[in-house]
């Protein structure tokens, strides 16, 4: 009689009965027939007392708490059983008053103090209706628990990965045809089937892929792979068809042939847009990069080039595969080395970089080039974009010198006007203004020795007042030009004469002060400073209702002198005025500014209206300014 047919044999309901020998009992032949039952069984076998107590076990049974029969015999049962067990073991107990069996798992703790997983199958011992106790047949289940935990475990992360991802998790049947989904399927496809057979997903295959996809599902049911893996594009729900990252294994039997497979679809329309994307980018730059008319050149942390556009071969004259792998250095004049290693620094600690610089050709000709260095474009790449400025460099200097040339020009053409008006001054000063004066002398002459009557004689005064006018307007006139004590006296005295003669004419009041300058002063400065007090004074007598005026003229420290006109009248906004006569250098302000600019000097105008004027100019005495062409 094996185990479980003994335990077949225990009464199940509460008027059943088991009466179980005690040690001693001897059946009528003299032997215990239950014995050898309790020494070969493979299960557990104890028996519980009223009292809680254990009263006897088997072999086995020690083998699980790794007790000895004497250590057993006689201890509460609820020391060998988890704490957590223990109310169900009691209650369980109060059944078993009650006549009734059951099965129940339940965690002992064995004497080494391991927890083990057991299942119990327990009945009452009844002795003439009287509940002494019961017996408990107990198996040692902890393997298939750890195995079932394992399981459940290995189920819950799958159905949690299953849920959690936005991957669409397949597992497909061969058998059935079917394959089940999880939810990532309905977001990334927008699907509601949880299942599907194998002729759904055929229907929804992009045609162009439909050849390639059936030739590797031949492969995987002909046993030739184990693992697939592909990319295609399969329809979604709306219509629309999505780039899809597929990776599947294969489950098979003994006989090799395949049971069903695992996987992952994976949505890959959007990286795939963004690589397409990249490489269009990258296509594009590389097309600016080989197009562009600026040399383009990738030079590593060493100092190497790494790659140059066929721009940089045009610029430098070495071709694209001998630039690749030369040091920047040899591009370099002997002359600016120690320069072209400073900038390498500079940019390497500052990152950007933008000047101007000369380089060397392979046919050494030195050429003028405006260079831009972004440093770490990528990790140890460096870019730098070159642009021969040769050309402009020699337009510059072409323009430099033609805007010389054209400023002598300019001091010629204004000293030749201040000559011819000097030559002009003179000649009416002293040929017309002394012809006049003789015509005035004759008439006093004639009017003395001719016996005129009063008619005459009033014509005759008449004709020298008219003579006596016109010497005084050709004198002005002369002064006008030029004065000749300019010349004659210099800039100082030139200066009292001239304002001292217009506050007389004018009423206004003229305030001077100024000292000869140490140094000689150049004449056509000295010009330049005589025409500046003219004109301011003369706009200040037609536009400026002043009632005073300051004229001041100085020696400053580092040979400097310094004119300043200033006065208390209406005044303007210069910005108005100066654009009103832009371009026109005869007039005003504008003529002002370009003689003091021919002569290297500065000039400062403030005015507002209401504040007066105030003109300031400033020349270096020591320059010299080249006047030949």
């Amino acid at each position: 009689m094996t185990t479980r047919a003994l335990v077949a044999l225990l009464p199940v309901t509460p008027s059943a009965s088991f009466i179980l020998p005690y040690p001693g009992m001897r059946h009528d032949n003299g032997s215990n027939p239950y014995q050898q039952i309790f020494d070969i069984a493979q299960e557990g076998i104890w028996t519980i007392g009223a009292d809680d107590c254990v009263n006897l076990a088997n072999r086995r049974m020690c083998e699980m708490l790794g007790f000895s029969i004497e250590e057993l015999i006689g201890r509460n049962v609820f020391e060998f059983i988890d704490k957590s067990d223990r109310e169900v073991v009691r209650n369980a107990l109060n059944r078993r008053r009650s006549g009734l069996a059951e099965h129940y798992d339940l965690r002992l703790q064995r004497k080494d103090g391991v927890l083990i997983w057991t299942t119990v199958s327990a009945c009452p011992i009844l002795v003439g209706g009287r509940y002494e106790g019961a017996l408990c047949m107990t198996s040692d289940i902890t393997a298939r628990k750890t195995a079932e935990e394992a399981l459940r475990r290995s189920e819950q992360r799958f159905a949690l990965i299953a849920k959690a991802t936005k991957d669409a998790i397949f597992e497909s049947d061969f058998a059935l045809q079917r394959t089940w989904f999880n939810e990532g399927a309905l977001e990334v496809f927008g699907y509601t089937d949880s299942e599907i057979d194998y002729q759904w997903w055929l229907d929804r295959l992009h045609p162009d892929d439909f050849d390639r996809l059936s030739a590797m599902t031949r492969e995987v049911m002909e046993g030739k792979k184990d693992f697939s893996e592909a990319e295609y594009r399969l329809r979604r729900a709306d219509g629309t068809y999505a780039d899809v990252h597929a990776r599947g294994f294969v489950v098979r039997d003994a006989d090799g042939q395949p049971l069903r497979m695992i996987g992952a679809l994976m949505d890959v329309t959007d990286r795939n847009a963004a690589r397409a994307a990249m490489v269009t980018s990258q296509r594009r730059l590389q097309a600016l990069f080989d197009n562009t008319l600026d040399a383009i050149l990738l030079v590593n942390d060493r100092g190497y080039f790494i790659d140059a556009n066929s721009s940089a071969e045009a610029t430098l004259g070495y071709p694209v595969d001998v630039l690749r792998g030369m040091h920047f250095m040899k591009l370099v004049p002997p002359s600016l080395e120690s320069q072209a290693q400073q900038l390498w620094v500079h940019l390497r600690e500052n990152g950007r970089q933008s000047t101007e610089f000369s380089i060397r050709r392979k046919d050494e000709s030195v050429i003028d080039i405006e260079y831009r260095a972004v440093a770490d474009i990528q990790p140890g790449v460096h870019l730098v974009v070159i642009r021969d400025i040769t050309e402009r460099k020699r337009t510059e200097i072409a323009l430099a010198e033609n805007q010389r040339r054209l400023e002598v020009l300019a001091r010629q053409v204004v000293q030749t006007q201040e000559d011819e008006r000097a030559r002009i001054a003179r000649e009416l000063h002293d040929e017309i203004g002394q012809v006049l004066t003789a015509v005035n002398l004759g008439l006093d002459a004639v009017q003395r020795i001719a016996d005129c009557g009063p008619g005459a004689s009033k014509q005759v005064d008449e004709t020298r007042s008219a003579v006596a006018l016109a010497v005084q307007q050709i004198r002005d006139l002369s002064l006008g030009l030029r004065p000749l004590i300019l010349d004659d006296l210099g800039l100082v005295p030139t200066l009292r004469w001239y304002l001292a003669n217009q506050a007389r004419r004018t009423g206004l009041t003229i305030n001077f002060s100024g000292s000869l300058p140490d140094d000689h002063l150049s004449p056509e400065i000295e010009t330049a400073c005589f025409r500046i007090v003219q004109e301011a004074v003369t706009n200040i007598i037609r536009h400026a209702r002043a009632q005073n005026v300051w004229v001041e003229f100085q020696q400053m420290p580092g040979h400097r002198v310094c004119l300043t006109v200033k006065d208390d009248g209406s005044g303007f906004d210069p910005s108005l005025a100066l654009a009103r006569w832009a371009g026109n250098s005869r007039l005003g302000l504008a003529g002002m500014q370009e003689r003091v600019r021919l002569l290297g000097g500065e000039i400062d105008i403030q005015s507002r209206d209401g504040q007066g004027t105030q003109i300031n100019v400033s020349f270096q005495t020591d320059r010299v300014v080249a006047t030949t062409l």
